[in-house]
């Protein structure tokens, strides 16, 4: 996004550039969705005189604001993170910039689980030969920590891995993260829905856990029958499940002749694991969404696509850019995933009383990266924009911030759908989160009513175009 020409950035915005332009003070910027964070990290990306990294967790929120994932970045696997993880790729091609870094920035951090966030500080301070935290790097850290947690480990032994080394899953209780001391600031101006300012208060009162009745019955009234939901809306879905039953009916109902592909799976690999389907099933036209990080940089783990032809041993598809436009026909490769479990290392180092634990892969998956996307989970929905959206809580919300991110999704009220009535019980917190919030976020309101040029903090959170 280009700022516009005399342009002036809020009183909160304008002190986080000077902050980290003028200081090597660290940060971590908190705001509701759509307050202006990605603006913000394209402004200070185009004004500042210090080299710069944007990483994210997912692949598609690394589209939107023009940078990579943090697992590409720093060539780490797909698995829970152990402490001097002897495992990890040598970052010979990283070193130079590396070396030459002044600012990380890391956007949608509540994503970010604490083992990637420790990891990231250990390959720092390694490859940097500086044992500051993060290697001395000036941290960027934005976010909303009342949107979606991150993806807990799920096998037994990785929990117990996990909690041999970490106190829990947020990134706040990284080592790390508690010796860097970043200043903490919040951006409280909401620019997604600065049209509809009701719909902005009771986004935020769910947000924040201060609803009400009211609050329900404004989204309540939003419930709609199957057959005056738009075939444009996004079903958002907890679970992958319910999204499988959408995906299903959709690829049902298209008149273009299906084709089968089979993946190849050894090991333990469980088919409530597989990221696609074993026996995937698709059709040309279909709106599908791709479930890797293209090598070539082509799409991104989350990026929708539309398939263009298919034959037994081909897939070909085009993304959407904007205005109706699509890019150039892609061949489709076949993707490896390993899943992996964990164990004590032994013989236990020298002058410790505390395990060690180490990983190995049990098993793989082999599948054409693609799922279709009628639907999908409200996890993969943070961080996106859509024109209209179906919320569907099935059996209910059941984790930390899925009903707030699942309700913000759209610009205005008129684009949300309700399948079932939003209950009580669908709006939950994590008491770790807000024990955080409560004792150590102490905010500074002076951004009030930002002082700007039209269009400055419009956030640039691409709409997809489905």
């Amino acid at each position: 996004m280009k700022i516009p020409k005399g342009g002036r950035l809020s009183k909160a915005q304008q002190q986080a550039f000077d902050g980290l332009e003028k200081t090597n003070n660290s940060y971590f910027i908190y705001g509701a969705a759509g307050s202006g964070k990605s603006s913000f990290i394209d402004y200070f990306r185009n004004k500042t005189k210090k080299n710069t990294i944007t990483l994210t967790f997912t692949g598609l929120a690394s589209i939107l604001i023009k940078g990579q994932t943090i697992h590409s970045f720093f060539q780490l696997p797909p698995r829970l993170l152990v402490k001097n993880d002897d495992k990890l790729k040598k970052l010979n091609k990283r070193k130079k910039q590396i070396k030459a870094l002044d600012v990380l920035i890391i956007d949608e951090i509540s994503t970010v689980r604490c083992d990637l966030l420790n990891a990231i500080d250990e390959l720092l301070r390694k490859y940097r030969e500086n044992n500051y935290p993060f290697g001395g790097v000036q941290m960027l850290l934005i976010g909303d920590f009342f949107q979606i947690a991150p993806v807990e480990p799920k096998s037994p032994n990785a929990w117990k891995a996990f909690k041999n080394d970490y106190e829990s899953i947020w990134f706040f209780d990284c080592d790390g993260y508690k010796k860097l001391k970043p200043e903490l600031l919040e951006f409280t101006k909401i620019h997604r829905q600065h049209h509809d300012q009701i719909l902005t208060k009771y986004l935020q009162e769910i947000r924040q856990n201060e609803y009400s009745s009211e609050t329900l019955q404004f989204f309540n009234s939003r419930i709609t029958s199957s057959e005056n939901i738009p075939t444009g809306a996004i079903a958002l879905c907890p679970t992958n499940k319910k999204v499988d039953e959408y995906n299903n009916d959709y690829l049902r109902r298209l008149s273009s002749e299906p084709v089968t592909y089979t993946g190849k799976k050894t090991g333990k690999y469980k088919q409530s694991e597989m990221p696609t389907d074993m026996e995937l099933t698709l059709k040309e036209k279909a709106r599908v969404m791709m479930l890797s990080n293209d090598p070539g940089g082509r799409w991104s783990n989350g990026s929708f696509a539309v398939i263009t032809s298919l034959t037994k041993d081909s897939i070909k598809v085009r993304l959407p850019v904007g205005n109706g436009k699509y890019t150039p026909e892609y061949n489709v490769e076949k993707e490896l995933w390993e899943k992996y479990d964990y164990r004590i290392k032994k013989p236990r180092p020298a002058n410790t009383k505390k395990d060690t634990y180490e990983s190995f892969v049990i098993g793989s998956f082999e599948q054409y990266p693609i799922r279709i996307a009628r639907a999908t989970t409200i996890h993969k929905s943070q961080g996106q924009t859509f024109d209209e959206v179906l919320v569907d809580f099935d059996e209910g919300a059941f984790t930390h911030g899925q009903a707030y991110v699942a309700l913000s999704r759209t610009r205005k009220r008129d684009g949300i759908y309700l399948k079932e009535p939003l209950l009580d019980t669908d709006i939950k917190f994590d008491p770790l989160v807000v024990d955080y919030y409560n004792k150590h976020f102490v905010f500074d309101k002076i951004e009030g009513k930002p002082d700007t040029a039209p269009g400055l903090l419009d956030s640039i959170e691409e709409e997809i175009p489905f």
